[in-house]
C-alpha cells in the first residue's frame, strides 16, 4: 500500500513539474514572438535575450527533437550529442580530459524575472538534466551549473548581470569553484609542480551598460558591478596544462572593450583558484563549432597540444538549439 501511495505521489509531483515547465515554455514563446528587438524586458529591470527565450520555448532540443528545434539548416549539424561525444572521444585519445560546462540560460535561473507568475524551480531545467545524463552515459564529463546557480539565486544572490546576457562576478566565482574542485581531484594536478601562483582578488566597482540594454527600449540607469580583479592570474599561458575554450562567457570581464572590464573574468578566477595560469581560446559569438576549429588549427603544433591535460568547453546553453552553424564534427588533429 505504501509503495502504491509513493508511486501516486511521485506521479502527481511529476505532473505538476510538467505543467509548470510547459507553462514557462509557453510564456517564453509568447514573449519571444512579441519582441521587437533582440532584448525582452522582464521584471524589476531584468533584461533577457529574445533568442534565449525562443530556445527555452522549444522544450526538448536534442536527439530526434533537434530536427525541429535547431535553427541550423544543415540536417547533419542539428543534434549536439554526436559532435560533443566525438570531440570527447578524440580528446581521450590525446590523454586530455574534457569538461563540458554549458552556462545555464539566464531566463531559466531567473524565471520569476521573466514573468512574475513564474516561480524559480530547478525542475524547469529537466531537458538539460536529461541531456547531461545522456552525455554522461556516453563518457562525457559535464559540469552542471544549474544546482549551484539555483542555490545562489534562492539565497537572493544574482549570478547574472541584469542588463547583460552574461554571468556576473558571482556567477564566475561559482563556476570557477566547480571547475577547480573537479580538476583538483585529478592525479596530474596533485603531482603538478607548477602550482606557484598565489593571488587574492582586488575588489573593483564599475558601472556598465550591458549588451542587452543597448538594444532595449528602456530608460534604465547603468548597472553597478563589483569585480574580483587579478593581475598575476590574468596572464594567459600557452604552455599551461589547462585550456579554457568557448564563447564570450570566457571573455566577459577579462578582455576589456565590449567585454566590459579586464582581468576579472572566468579565466582569471580559475587560474587563481588552481594556482596556475591557464590557456584560452575565446570567441565572440557561438562557442559550439568555431572554437573547435580554432583548436584544430592550434593543435597542428603537436608540442602545444601535448602539454594539455584539461580542456573546459564553456558556452551558452541556448546554443544547443540556437547556433546557426550547428554542431559540426571537427577533428582535433589530422
Amino acid at each position: 500500500m505504501k509503495n502504491y501511495i509513493l508511486v501516486i505521489t511521485l506521479a502527481i509531483l511529476g505532473c505538476f513539474t510538467s505543467v509548470a515547465q510547459t507553462s514557462f515554455e509557453k510564456i517564453c514563446k509568447e514573449k519571444a514572438a512579441k519582441a521587437t528587438s533582440t532584448t525582452v524586458v522582464g521584471q524589476e529591470g531584468w533584461l533577457f535575450l529574445t533568442s534565449e527565450l525562443s530556445h527555452i520555448s522549444k522544450g526538448k532540443f536534442y536527439g530526434d527533437a533537434a530536427a525541429k528545434t535547431a535553427v541550423c539548416t544543415n540536417p547533419d549539424r542539428k543534434d549536439p550529442i554526436p559532435a560533443i561525444v566525438d570531440f570527447n572521444n578524440q580528446l581521450k585519445k590525446q590523454d586530455i580530459q574534457l569538461y563540458l560546462m554549458p552556462v545555464p540560460p539566464k531566463a531559466m535561473i531567473n524565471a520569476n524575472k521573466v514573468d512574475a507568475s513564474v516561480q524559480n524551480n530547478q525542475k524547469l531545467a529537466i531537458h538539460y538534466k536529461n541531456l547531461y545524463k545522456e552525455l554522461r552515459s556516453q563518457g562525457v564529463e559535464v559540469i552542471d551549473l544549474f544546482p549551484a546557480f539555483h542555490k545562489e539565486t534562492a539565497k537572493g544572490t544574482s549570478v547574472y548581470c541584469k542588463q547583460d546576457s552574461h554571468w556576473n562576478p558571482k556567477g564566475i566565482e561559482v563556476a570557477s569553484t566547480n571547475v577547480s574542485n573537479a580538476i583538483k581531484k585529478q592525479n596530474w594536478y596533485q603531482n603538478y609542480t607548477g602550482k606557484n601562483l598565489t593571488e587574492k582578488p582586488t575588489p573593483q566597482t564599475i558601472y556598465i551598460e550591458g549588451d542587452l540594454k543597448t538594444t532595449a527600449n528602456t530608460s534604465l540607469g547603468k548597472e553597478k558591478i563589483t569585480l574580483n580583479t587579478f593581475q598575476k592570474a590574468s596572464k594567459i599561458d600557452e604552455n599551461s596544462p589547462v585550456l579554457i575554450m568557448g564563447d564570450s562567457h570566457t571573455l566577459i570581464f577579462h578582455a576589456g572593450g565590449d567585454m566590459l572590464a579586464q582581468n576579472a573574468g572566468f579565466t582569471d578566477a580559475l587560474a587563481a583558484q588552481l594556482g596556475l595560469n591557464v590557456d584560452l581560446i575565446g570567441v565572440r559569438g557561438s562557442g559550439t563549432t568555431s572554437v573547435r576549429i580554432d583548436l584544430y588549427r592550434k593543435a597542428k603544433n603537436k608540442e602545444w597540444l601535448g602539454k594539455k591535460k584539461v580542456i573546459i568547453w564553456c558556452f551558452a546553453a541556448r546554443d544547443f538549439s540556437e547556433s546557426k552553424n550547428g554542431w559540426r564534427k571537427v577533428p582535433v588533429v589530422k
